[in-house]
């Protein structure tokens, strides 16, 4: 019982460092690093109090980037 209680605590702090770094990735412009990020925040908080708004910020994210159709 104590390992999965500590278990689901770094969990926890994973999927917050995880938030944190895509919200640091996409201000220093790095939009497929934040993307990662915050996709794998919700995949490890996927009930947490700001999904919506996190899903919309990867959302406008992904729409900031460039096409990658290829012209070939």
């Amino acid at each position: 019982k104590t390992a999965y209680l500590q278990a689901l605590g770094l969990r926890t702090r994973f999927a917050e460092a995880s938030y944190n770094l895509g919200i640091i990735l996409s201000r220093l412009g790095d939009q497929q690093g934040a993307i990662a990020r915050l996709e794998n925040y919700l995949e490890w908080s996927p009930n947490a109090s700001n999904v919506q708004a996190v899903q919309a910020y990867i959302d406008r994210l992904k729409a900031q980037q460039p096409s990658q159709a290829t012209g070939s």
